[in-house]
């Protein structure tokens, strides 16, 4: 529902909520508890300047602008993050919202799944193009200059929600946001894909072409270290990546509670890497997770963090592995947005 608040200035706008993609975006208008217009002619309406398109409302106590971006990564992130003082000159706090490679397992051996949402305790950067799965290229890594925490505020609020309580608060009230998020979005598009859609395989398990389709790319030696594009295009049940039931490492087994037939998201915390490119190969992304502490991975925050206080709340939509594909992005986002309102209802501005 649109309001029509009068009352209301765009000073007194300080959360900024970024998304990159469409399914992103609606699944954060779900969860807002008031929207207001901005069109020509109100109050509310963005600067003559700022190119940015905006949906602005109230969250709790906060009001808050919802950035739409024209599309991924570190560049269009960083434009929408220059525009947004045009238009609300008093936003404090930016997250970014959506959805995320993760890591499938904690540095403990607990297993993450699809669905789950990460919260960043602080962001690793990197700046390397075409992280993709056979790519000769060298590993990633970071050092202590590539390390950024959101101070103050924020990460204090983490460390809040990081103990027993304030943890239990946290899912409890994203469970209930997505219950409502849901209801409104319609479980068809954005529900639960199911655990035997959540499929995790060895990370140097290729998603490539096999017999007995004839592939110069995939069947030359020394194929890990190439990347065939035709393959790329194509889903795991299309090439056969199921079918080879020993190789499939985990499938979701992780148990429902009584009051739904589908499991809660859990909540992760931990460094999130972000830079110019997807990554698409289980193995650095096991390296980097090893070497850095890395539970996930995305591309816009790189592009925000110098122009607000940002933390990252994303929805794992896979693995980070070469068998990346669509199927979980509406519902990961959903969860991720879920969560970043329960997030924003222990804020404090």
């Amino acid at each position: 529902m649109i309001s029509y608040s009068r009352h209301i200035r765009r000073q007194q706008f300080t959360i900024a909520i970024i998304c990159a993609l469409p399914h992103e975006s609606r699944a954060v208008e779900a969860v807002f508890d008031e929207i207001f217009d901005c069109g020509g002619g109100t109050d509310l309406a963005s600067h003559p300047r700022d190119k940015n398109k905006y949906t602005v409302g109230r969250i709790g106590q906060h009001y808050v602008v919802l950035v739409h971006m024209a599309a991924m990564g570190k560049l269009y992130a960083s434009s929408a993050a220059a525009s947004i003082s045009l238009s609300y000159p008093s936003i404090k706090l930016a997250l970014i919202v959506g959805v995320c490679g993760g890591v499938p397992y904690t540095q403990d051996g607990h297993a993450r799944f699809l669905g789950d949402v990460i919260i960043s305790t602080e962001l690793l950067l990197y700046d390397e193009t075409n992280v993709l799965a056979f790519d000769n290229l060298n590993p990633l890594s970071f050092n202590t200059g590539n390390r950024v925490q959101a101070n103050g505020k924020p990460q204090a609020l983490i460390h809040k929600l990081y103990s027993a309580r304030g943890y239990q608060c946290l899912v409890v009230n994203t469970a209930n946001n997505l219950a409502l998020a849901l209801n409104m979005l319609g479980a068809e598009e954005f529900g639960y894909p199911g655990m035997d859609k959540d499929r995790l395989f060895p990370p140097s398990y290729q998603h490539q072409h096999r017999s007995p389709v004839q592939c110069d790319v995939c069947s030359s030696p020394g194929n890990r270290k190439q990347f065939c594009r035709q393959a790329f295009k194509s889903t795991c049940e299309q090439l056969g990546c199921v079918r080879d039931a020993a190789r499939l490492q985990r499938v979701r087994t992780k148990p429902s509670d009584e009051s739904s037939p589908d499991p809660r998201p859990t909540i992760h915390f931990g460094p999130i890497a972000t830079g110019d490119s997807v990554i698409m190969c289980g193995e650095k992304r096991d390296q980097l997770a090893a070497s850095a502490g890395v539970v996930g991975f995305e591309m816009e925050a790189a592009g925000v963090w110098r122009r607000f206080p940002t933390v990252v709340i994303k929805g794992v939509c896979d693995y980070a592995d070469c068998h990346k594909s669509k199927r979980w992005q509406n519902y990961a986002a959903v969860c991720a947005a879920s969560c970043a309102k329960a997030f924003l209802l222990e804020y404090t501005a």
